[in-house]
């Protein structure tokens, strides 16, 4: 899955400063094409095994966005 023109951050530990990982910048569109993806595959006929994690990544997305004042306030503070 490219991510928007194939961009990436650094995703700092906060309590040191040091650069744990450095990952895709990837927004909403990208990551419900990579939740779908999986669903897709297994209608085309292909066993279905990430399924499940396809439903996951969408139950947790659904769950973030009803909490999403929760995590402004978690963010900023």
């Amino acid at each position: 899955m490219h991510a928007r023109g194939g961009a990436t951050f650094d995703v700092v530990n906060p309590a040191d400063s040091s650069v744990v990982a450095t990952v895709r910048d990837a927004g909403p569109t990208e990551a419900q094409r990579a939740a779908r993806r999986p669903t897709e595959r297994s209608e085309s006929g292909r066993p279905g095994r990430h399924a499940s994690g396809a439903q996951a990544l969408l139950n947790i997305q659904s769950l973030m966005e009803e909490r999403l004042d929760v995590f402004a306030r978690l963010i900023t503070t």
